[in-house]
């Protein structure tokens, strides 16, 4: 008479325990790689700012006035074309010489693209060259300072 073999594998609940415990690495690295996304899109933006403004200042010098986005891309000195056209890494660049004197000042803005939880920063700069941010709200004269 033959001797039943033992069966060898896994049980339902193994099984369930490691799919369990796959969803919580997931989920865990899931929103590490949202934040570091974020953290990279907002690194751009500010690239970005840093750009306008040395281009602005440019501009200036040429032209005794500062200008919008398009002017600076037809002058050459912002390149980007993504830039040029107000969109780049998820953020939306608006640039707006001052109405009543363009020659003084400026106002050049960043605001994210996709914000449902008003989690993501802002920016702002103008003719002072100060970069500022705010979170989940346009950013101003008064918003701090980035170090």
């Amino acid at each position: 008479m033959k001797e039943p073999q033992s069966q060898r594998g896994f049980s339902l609940i193994e099984l369930l325990i490691v799919v369990a415990v796959i969803g919580i690495i997931a989920a865990i690295a899931i929103t590490y790689i949202l934040q570091a996304k974020q953290a990279a899109k907002g690194a751009s933006a500010i690239s970005s700012m840093r750009v306008i403004h040395s281009s602005q200042t440019a501009f200036r010098a040429a032209n005794g006035r500062f200008g919008n986005l398009t002017e600076l891309g037809n002058a050459n000195l912002v390149t980007n074309t993504d830039l040029v056209a107000g969109r780049k890494s998820g953020y939306d660049f608006v640039i707006t010489p001052d109405a009543s004197d363009p020659s003084q000042d400026y106002v050049g803005r960043a605001t994210p693209l996709d914000d449902p939880n008003n989690e993501w920063q802002h920016y702002f700069v103008d003719a002072t060259g100060v970069l500022r941010f705010a979170v989940g709200a346009p950013a101003n004269t008064s918003s701090p300072p980035i170090n």
